[in-house]
């Protein structure tokens, strides 16, 4: 399974990576909206973990382009910043999962 995360956070990038190619997934990152859409647009993936908040592009940004672009990975939205407005238009937008940071990687 090929998966995509999105963040800003490096810190967060190399460590979500580490741990799903520790569990036997292909793993590509990016460090925010613009190279995520780059990145889609190009290649296929199963999943794309995506951030909301991005200083050059929002996660938000990210998801409408992909549901107007027709894009069928699996989006699963993490953010710092949870609000129940944005959860309810990334589920419009076909997020599949709304998680708030910190996660347990365990559950």
């Amino acid at each position: 399974m090929k998966i995509l995360i999105v963040d800003d956070n490096l810190v967060f990038l190399k460590q979500l990576q580490k741990y799903l190619r520790a569990n036997n997934f292909d793993v590509d990152i990016a460090d925010g909206g613009k190279k995520a859409i780059e990145m889609l647009a190009s290649n296929k993936y199963s999943a794309v973990v995506l951030d909301l908040k991005m200083p050059d592009m929002s996660g938000m940004e990210v998801l409408r382009w992909a549901y107007k672009g027709r894009i069928n990975s699996k989006f699963i939205v993490v953010t710092g910043y949870g609000e129940i407005e944005s959860a309810v238009e990334a589920m419009k937008l076909g997020a599949v999962d709304y998680i708030q940071k910190p996660f347990d990687t365990e559950c």
